[in-house]
């Protein structure tokens, strides 16, 4: 049975886990016996890349160099980074990340690495999970999978209570380095359900960093008369700033007080107490609590007005803060367990699902005398599956009900609304029109009907964007262009207003198909959505050829 590794590619800090002889998910350390990986990568010259503790290390020394917090970059236009003379895409840059954590698993194991699942925020859009997944690949990995954050945190909180009846709902709150995902998840025996997610992918524990260097910046001014920009434009002090910051914030999450220490002409130390800093971080706190009440308002309209816990994730949930204010604010138990570790936890039990349910299913098949790919395993007469887990479980020293648990249904909802851009038949303007919208569950297929513009018309152009909106009707400004795809060769003479029909269709890993059709004639076209923004199969060539060349340590 093909063994899939479960892969958290963090903001701040990146980990590997696999399930382990005794089905348990189990996280790899790296060469330097760390559990995690911090996600920042040193380009030392064109054939050395280092990643990781000594990357980080190095930011002072290399400023132009290193580069940090590459995810949140991911599938964004016009995002490449100039290196030693040399353009880098940040898919490119996390496939160095990537590279890093599985050489170093396969040091440790001793076993080849090529199967994945790798995990994303729930609000990624199409751009950012196909360009995760590209990042994957010129690692030269095969990626099973792109699977949110809080769905993998919740597998893993599911699989440590060994729980066979328990049905609850609760959220996830993650909150990590650069971004914040809120869900709800309603999880019961053999199925886990999204319900509804919001967060903010411009948030995370870089943002308290961020007001604690100010904070700073403000001291030195007081002290010397020395203007925030003096201080903030000298790049290595602005780095030693952030280290400081960040380093404060993690003794203050056990501390009372802690002394901030670094050199701006001169050596400074100023002693920052706990109060203080959640003064200045309060308006951030707010801001959270505030998303979260926001996603619960959707929840309720969907039929769940309540729910049982809250379950913390991400290194930033460490902050006492957090933790205090969740529990206030909504009453109910709030769980601190395996933060920084359960994502990729999680992972590796998703590919563990996927790897179980292909071998059920080439059993079913060879019993049947069937290709796999014809057999469908929610059609197969359940006690054959029942005598095939029990075989298998056999086999791999695992309890039968392991498992079925391991082959738990997951069913998601997207984070944003999806529409092509056609004109309003009143005021002629272009707009958006949203076929799919925000937390509806997937898989989901929908179609659409539109009329050509002009008499005779020979092509349709499907502008396809994304957007934040409820509505069915949003002004263009508001939306994000993902694809552009033409409908050609459409058939002559066809008159204004003649219908073109749009099927928008979002399949379980959140990736997107657009297909059109000319009514009339019932002429199909099927759209392959090239995203805009994500590196181009000529580009991953290349960077793989280009990563091939390189040393990374």
């Amino acid at each position: 049975m093909k063994k899939i590794y479960g892969i958290d590619l963090g903001t701040t800090n990146s980990c590997i886990a696999h399930i382990d002889s005794f089905g348990q998910p189990v996280v790899i350390p790296n060469y330097e016996n760390e559990r995690v990986t911090p996600s920042v990568v040193l380009l030392e010259n064109k054939s050395h890349v280092i990643v990781g503790r000594e990357a980080a290390n190095t930011r002072k020394a290399f400023p132009k160099q290193v580069v940090t917090h590459i995810k949140r970059d991911i599938g964004k236009m016009e995002a490449d980074y100039i290196i030693n003379d040399e353009p880098y895409s940040p898919e490119e840059i996390s496939a160095y990340i990537l590279t890093k954590v599985i050489k170093d698993a396969e040091y440790r194991l001793n076993e080849k690495i090529e199967d994945v699942v790798i995990t994303c925020p729930a609000y990624f859009g199409i751009n950012e999970r196909e360009a995760t997944k590209r990042a994957g690949e010129i690692a030269g990995l095969n990626v099973r999978a792109v699977i949110n954050e809080p769905t993998a945190a919740a597998l893993s909180s599911k699989f440590s209570k060994n729980s066979e009846a328990e049905s609850n709902v609760f959220v996830v709150f993650d909150l990590g380095g650069g971004t914040l995902d809120i869900t709800m998840l309603e999880v019961g025996p053999s199925r886990m359900k999204v319900i509804v997610t919001g967060g903010d992918q411009g948030m995370g524990g870089m943002n308290w960093d961020e007001q604690l260097v100010q904070y700073l910046v403000e001291k030195v001014k007081a002290d010397t008369s020395i203007t925030n920009e003096e201080v903030l434009n000298d790049l290595v002090t602005r780095i030693e700033l952030e280290e400081v910051a960040s380093k404060a914030k993690h003794s203050l999450s056990v501390r009372q007080q802690t002394t901030a220490s670094f050199y701006f002409r001169g050596r400074r130390n100023y002693d920052i107490d706990r109060s203080t800093f959640e003064e200045i971080t309060a308006p951030l706190v707010e801001r959270a609590l505030q998303l979260t009440r926001d996603m619960l308002k959707q929840a309720s309209v969907k039929g769940y007005p309540y729910f049982d816990q809250i379950l913390l994730v991400g290194g930033a949930t460490k902050m006492p803060m957090i933790r205090e204010k969740l529990s206030s604010e909504f009453g109910v138990p709030v769980i601190y367990s395996d933060p920084e570790e359960s994502v990729a936890k999680g992972a590796a039990l998703y590919g563990q699902s996927i790897a179980y349910a292909e071998e059920i299913r080439r059993r079913v098949a060879t019993i049947m005398g069937l290709p796999a790919k014809m057999v469908s395993l929610k059609g197969t007469d359940p006690k054959l599956i029942d005598n095939l887990c029990e075989q298998l479980a056999i086999q791999n020293g695992v309890q039968p009900a392991a498992i079925k648990q391991g082959m738990i249904k997951i069913s998601n909802v997207i984070s944003k609304s999806f529409g092509v851009v056609a004109y309003n038949n009143e005021n002629k303007e272009m707009q958006i029109y949203n076929l799919i919208k925000r937390q509806s569950n997937i898989p989901i297929k929908v179609r659409q009907r539109f009329g050509t513009h002009a008499h005779n018309q020979k092509r349709v152009r499907v502008s396809v964007c994304e957007n934040l909106s409820d509505e069915t009707v949003v002004p263009i400004q508001d939306g994000q262009l993902i694809a552009d795809a033409i409908i050609g060769d459409l058939p002559e003479n066809l008159p204004v207003g003649s219908f073109i029909e749009i099927d928008f269709s979002i399949n379980k890993d959140g990736m997107l198909e657009v297909e059109g059709r000319e009514a009339q004639s019932q002429q199909s076209v099927k759209i392959q959505i090239e995203t805009l923004s994500v590196i181009s199969e000529e580009d991953i060539l290349t960077a793989k050829n280009r990563l091939k060349s390189k040393i990374i340590s």
